[in-house]
């Protein structure tokens, strides 16, 4: 009889092991799927951010607004920004792929005083934007 307890004890502890490893897994995975919404939604909120200030800069004469981009999404995950004529798009490696997240202006002539062409990036650091001579400029200041 000793050996069938010690026996079945082995069999309810491989058991127990099996269920904890299987929960883990499943949290792991649960925990994976959130931090990518995390980024996705990081990304929205700053493309729709630059969005409204580029569509309220086009709109509105002296107006002038200062904000930050900052050096990664959640999590760290490194990202690009372009603005370009009529929309934000932020793009970013996310964990099922290169993901591109835009958001729609109603600026038609944008410039950053340092590219003459459609789009242009956002580094990094401290930009102000503002309404000068018909086109909205993002200057960086920071």
């Amino acid at each position: 009889m000793r050996g069938q307890a010690g026996l079945e004890f082995v069999a309810v502890m491989g058991f127990v092991i099996l269920f904890f490893a299987i929960a883990s897994l499943a949290i792991s995975q649960y925990s994976l799927q959130v931090d990518a919404k995390a980024e996705s939604v990081d990304a929205s909120r700053l493309a729709a951010q630059i969005s409204s200030i580029a569509s309220i800069a086009s709109a509105s004469t002296g107006y002038r607004s200062e904000f930050d981009v900052p050096g990664s999404l959640f999590g760290g995950a490194p990202y690009s920004v372009i603005v370009g004529n009529a929309s934000v798009i932020v793009s970013f490696e996310g964990q099922r792929g290169f993901i591109n997240v835009s958001a729609p202006h109603s600026a038609y002539a944008v410039t950053n005083n340092e590219s003459s062409g459609p789009g242009f990036a956002l580094a990094a650091g401290r930009y102000a934007a503002y309404e000068q001579g018909g086109k909205v400029v993002f200057e960086k200041i920071g």
